[in-house]
Order: structure tokens, then sequence, then C-alpha cells
């Protein structure tokens, strides 16, 4: 099943292609801290900057690791892409190995019903917004889709004495893509419960539990282990920033980091989200514009099937036959609990991409049951497809944000000075924390978000003590960090008088006389990111930065403390 070479190479080109007709991916996680994380881990900056990326700047590095070293050495932007294309497109071949041995296994027509499913699973706009791009969770639905197709072998021959290191396997994949994303936690959970659901039941639950936490735990640890330990280490906080309710390290709020701006809040919004998932609008289930009909196709068949089963049972006067403990019906149930955990913890669909990729598979298979029909089944679920791709084509890009193809990924423009002296950044950001610069200045420079990327920090609150201490060890070579407009001129008084206020509660203020301007290109000439708001960005593609060095100032007047 998975040693097609035509056919795997065939899937790894499609990714390329869908990752080429995307552009050059220029996300703001990427320009907030998908770069920042790997340099920052490079040059032990964990133990020198302080919320250089906001409360992101301390997630797992290692999966952003890849991209950041090809864009150090230069690498051409294309090259990039495709490189991260051809790893997503192994998604594709475990999905496909599913489909094909999994789903369709004994069906006539099997690998046409898997070539329909595989076309409707890439069909995702969430999919096809991320290939080829930044964003860890096409990396990591590699692991997931692995970890599918190791246990659903288990599920074949659940007596066979092979099901248990498969199970191992399963596990310790689940665990490497926790490990480098929490997020994928949900799937852990869902597995491991469709897991004790279909084996259990004929061997030993414990066994299975076992077997399958062992994996989870090792792939976990080895990933991620060392990183807690640092981050335990260093704040109190394994998870640091975030949980921090719970361990409450004194550098961090102990207000919990909610991700909730996706969640349905009834059961009445449950029902109606897959329906709302079409809908040409924004922040439904992803930031960006990515209508997708596939969900609630996928119910109303889903429906269909139910109705159809339950007349059949009622014919009978009995219970339909049904190959229990399948893997066919572990890869469903997988599905069904995946989506449940997703649901309410936080419906956000880039988190979710292997449940949305899943749902092209399963609607073929939800309407094959339901038809009893190959014929009937492609001409349906070809039908979806096409849908599917002029309503998400509707939509434009489906990519967060995206320029066309350049020598390089980013562009820096940076003062020479700046480049041959470290300093320290105080960053004052809006939406952006400006640390995407941070690779193109002195390696031992340090960066401090001070305001913005959802979090402000203020000499009486968590986090102070780091912050004073980095402005005292840094009194001669301090700098503030702002975005400005494009026109590359310096700001009006006003605007100074505004960061003044935001550097007053550390008794500092601006050196009007010191300042210079850089920025960072991300677009070729006379092609701007489609998404990315003006007042970031000109019309070349630039991010305009403005530095300029901090001295002592008065603080902050009796009157402001107190309000």
């Amino acid at each position: 099943m998975l040693v097609s070479a035509p056919r795997n190479a065939a899937l790894i080109a499609l990714a390329c292609v869908m990752t080429f007709l995307a552009g050059k991916d220029v996300n703001w996680d990427l320009l907030n801290y998908h770069l920042y994380v790997a340099h920052a881990w490079e040059h032990k900056k964990y133990l020198t900057d302080f919320m250089g990326a906001g409360p992101n700047s301390y997630f797992n590095p290692l999966a952003c690791l890849p991209f950041y070293w090809m864009v150090m050495a230069g690498w051409h932007s294309l090259a990039i892409g495709l490189v991260l294309g051809a790893f997503h497109g192994l998604g594709l071949i475990f999905l496909w190995a599913i489909c094909e041995r999994f789903l369709f296994i004994g069906q006539a027509h099997a690998r046409l019903l898997t070539t329909v499913s595989v076309l409707l699973a890439v069909s995702s706009p969430v999919f096809a917004g991320v290939v080829g791009g930044t964003f860890l969770e096409p990396t990591l639905t590699v692991f997931v889709f692995a970890s599918l197709w190791f246990t659903g072998l288990a599920c074949e021959n659940y007596l066979a004495r092979r099901s248990l290191p498969l199970i191992l396997v399963g596990g310790l994949l689940m665990g490497l893509a926790t490990g480098l994303k929490l997020t994928n936690i949900v799937f852990v959970a869902a597995l491991g419960l469709s897991l004790l659901f279909f084996i259990g039941a004929r061997l030993q639950g414990l066994v299975i539990a076992t077997a399958f936490s062992i994996g989870v735990a090792a792939g976990y640890l080895l990933c991620n282990g060392w990183w807690a330990h640092h981050l335990y280490l260093e704040f109190g906080n394994p998870f640091f920033p975030f949980f921090n309710e719970f361990f409450q390290s004194p550098d961090f709020s102990t207000a919990k980091l909610d991700h909730d701006r996706f969640k349905p809040t009834s059961l009445l919004d449950v029902l109606k989200f897959p329906f709302r998932m079409a809908y040409f609008q924004s922040w439904i289930y992803v930031e960006n514009n990515a209508p997708d009909i596939r969900p609630a196709v996928f119910v109303v068949f889903g429906f269909a099937l139910a109705a159809k089963t339950l007349i059949a049972k009622g014919k009978n006067n009995g219970s339909v036959a049904i190959k229990k403990y399948s893997a066919r019906n572990m890869v469903i149930a997988f599905f069904a609990c995946s989506t449940a955990v997703w649901l309410w913890t936080t419906s956000n669909g880039r988190y979710a991409l292997p449940i949305l990729m899943l749902v092209g598979p399963l609607l073929t298979l939800a309407i094959y049951t339901t038809t009893a029909n190959v014929k009937h089944t492609t001409i349906l679920a070809s039908l979806v497809l096409v849908l599917q791709l002029l309503h998400a084509g509707s939509a434009g890009n489906p990519r967060w944000s995206s320029t066309g193809w350049t020598p390089h990924w980013f562009e820096s423009n940076i003062p020479p000075r700046l480049k041959a002296d470290p300093h320290a950044y105080l960053s004052l950001g809006t939406s952006l924390s400006n640390s995407v610069v941070a690779p193109f200045l002195h390696p031992k420079s340090t960066f401090v978000s001070l305001t913005g990327v959802t979090y402000a920090f203020r000499p009486d609150g968590p986090g102070s003590n780091r912050v004073r201490q980095i402005i005292a060890l840094h009194k001669s070579h301090l700098r503030m960090l702002v975005t400005i407009p494009p026109d590359r001129r310096l700001p009006e008084s006003g605007a100074f008088n505004t960061w003044d206020m935001s550097l007053a509660p550390w008794a500092l203020k601006i050196n009007r006389s010191d300042c210079e301007f850089m920025d960072v290109t991300l677009a070729p000439d006379n092609d701007s990111p489609e998404t990315l708001s003006k007042q970031l960005q000109d019309k070349s593609g630039n991010i305009p930065l403005l530095s300029c060095a901090l001295e002592t100032g008065p603080g902050e007047d009796e009157e402001t403390i107190r309000e």
C-alpha cells in the first residue's frame, strides 16, 4: 500500500504543484514567531531575551528549524516551498494507504474510490492554504496519518504478536506530533479511545492502554522533554507561558490564555457549525476566508446513512451485520472522537487539519455505503469535488497571506552599525512583535516585546523583574523598535510622544537624534501580500521599521501611576 513509487511520486508532485500555485507563504505567525523561535534556540536567546515574539516565543523550536536553516542558507524561496510541500505530500501517501487498505478494502474499484477520496481531501481550503508553507500543521499531519496507519494495521489482526509493537509505533508517532505542538493532544485522546473500544474488548484493555501510552510518552519526551525541562528550570513552568494559572510563574500573568475565538457556544452552534463552514466569511473556523462545503454534504449523507441503517434494522428485526473491531471502524471512531474533542477545545480549523482532510474519504465512504453503487458514488463524489473547487476557488488564494516567489524568502535592509553591534531592542508592537527582523541583526542582540501581541508588561506586574534586568544590563545599548508608515520619514512628534508614554513606566525616553530605518522585504516589486495590513506594509511588500536609541527619562507622573 505504501510502496507504489509512481503513485507516491504523483501525490508528492500534487502537493508541490499546489505549493507553487498558492505562492510564498507570509502568514502572521511567520512574521511573529516561526522564524524567531528557531533563531532564539540556535543562539540560546531564551536565556537572554524575554517575550521576544510575545507569548509564542517559547514554543518548541524543533519543527521550525528546517525552514529557518534553509532561509539563513539563502535558498530560493520556491526551493524552500517545494521542500516543505514535498514533505507535506508524505501525508497524502499515508492518507491514500488508509483509504485503500482500511476504508475501501474488498470493495469493487477500491483504487477509483481512493483517488476520489484523496482529491476530496486536498480540496480542503485549509490544506490548500498551508501546504508548502510555514505552519506546522501539514508537517505534523504526516505523523498523525502515519500513526493512524500503524494502529489500523494492528486493528486488522489484533490477536497477532505484531499488534502491540504496531500500537507502540502508532503511539510514538502521535507523541512526536504532540511534542512538537501540543494542540495534537486532541488526536492522542481520540486514537487512544478508539483503540480501547475496538481492540480492548478482545485483548486486555490495560495491555493496549499501556503500549499506546508508552509510545505516546516516549515520543513526547523525545521531542519536548528537553525543552520542557529548560522552561521549567528557567521559569518554573514547563509550558511557559501557557497554563500559568496552574504553575504560577512570576514571569507571566496567571490569567488563563483562552483559545475560544472559534468555539461553538451551544448545541445549536455545534449543529450549525458544518454548514457555517461553507460561508464566504473569515473567522468562522480559521482566521481567513476558507469556505468548505464538504462538512455540510458529509452531514447530509451521514443522516441519510443513519436513516438507511435504521430502516434495514427494522426490516431484519435485528442488528445490521457490522464488521466489528475493524480498522475501518477504528478510523471512523478516530474521526468522530477527534472532532468532538476539537470542537470542545479550540474549533480552530488549522489544528483540525487531519480531521478536515479525512472528511473527503469519509464522505466518499458515506456516499458509497448509502448508494451501494461505485458508479453513482464516483459521480456524486466527483460532483461534490467540482462544486467544492468552484466554491473555495471563488474565495481567492487560500493562503492567509501570499506573495510571488522571490530569490529569498526574506530580504533585509539593515543599517551596518546595527548589524555590527549588539543592542537590546524593546519592541512597541501593535499587532506584530517585529521579531521577524531579529535573525538579520547582530546575533547577540536582545529582544523584548514590551507591548502588543496579546500582552503588555508594566513595572509592577508579572515579568517586570526580567524586563528591568535586561534594561539594567544593556543600559547604554537600548533601542526601541516600531513599525512605521512606508515613506521612511521620521514620524510626527505626536507618534514619538505616544511611544514615550509606553516607555515612561520604565523611566525611559527616545533619543530622537539617534534613529535608524530598516525594513524586511517579503514580496517582489508590485506584488504586495494580499491580506497583510497596509499599515504594516508598503506597496512594495516591505515591513518598514524604525529603531531609536533610548535614554533615561522622567518616568510616569503621579497622576498616571494612580490611574
